[in-house]
């Protein structure tokens, strides 16, 4: 997803940053490298690790870091939650009982102290802690993930005339197509593994891999 996504902001930055010169262009943008020092200084963003933008490769890494981040890693976090935590008992969100502080006491502790200290005596908590997770890990609509977002953009640009609205629908369609070969990809992978016949592994595919962080 790195490198499809990298490729797409390259071809849409290129569009700004022709070659010769795309370099120096990148260097001699106020904007960029306001942004650029306002996410490293401690009064601003306070990451001294955000990378500089001193040339265009630089550029093109940076953006793609951020919709990587937004996206797909976000995407693979995120909407394994239901699947990791609606049982409870796999991640609880409290204890109602002091948990065990030796190893005696652990030796000692029985199933009974363990369903005591569960939320699950609690009603209310429990409902809350069984369905959060669902209602975080709620998949997005049509119009919310990748794909659509790459299929949309394509469709109202390569009706327009313009060279640089051809380079966009171009640009798009290529991306467009890079995702819907992930399908075949990630399908792979799910199937590779030991479940798939019970709980499918689609957390990236392109259909449900969220344009951003949506809340």
């Amino acid at each position: 997803m790195w490198h499809k996504i990298r490729s797409y902001v390259e071809d849409m930055l290129r569009l700004d940053y022709p070659q010769p010169g795309a370099d120096q262009k990148v260097l001699r943008d106020d904007r960029i490298q306001a942004w650029s020092a306002e996410m490293r200084s401690p009064t601003g963003g306070d990451l001294p690790s955000f990378p500089t933008t001193s040339t265009f490769a630089e550029l093109v890494d940076c953006v793609t870091m951020c919709i990587h981040i937004a996206s797909p890693q976000h995407t693979a976090v995120n909407y394994l939650q239901n699947y990791y935590q609606s049982f409870v008992v796999n991640k609880p969100p409290c204890l109602y009982t002091e948990p065990p502080s030796s190893l005696q006491d652990l030796l000692h502790y029985t199933e009974k102290d363990l369903v005591d200290a569960l939320p699950m005596n609690h009603t209310r908590e429990w409902l809350l802690a069984s369905h959060t997770p669902y209602l975080l890990s709620f998949k997005p609509g049509n119009k919310e993930s990748l794909i659509v977002y790459a299929a949309s953009k394509f469709r109202v640009y390569r009706s327009k005339t313009s060279q640089a609205d051809l380079a966009i629908a171009k640009a798009t369609g290529k991306f467009y197509t890079a995702l819907a070969d992930s399908e075949e990809e990630f399908r792979g992978y799910g199937q590779a593994t030991d479940d798939w016949g019970t709980i499918p592994y689609e957390v990236l595919s392109p259909e449900w891999n969220a344009v951003s962080i949506l809340i």
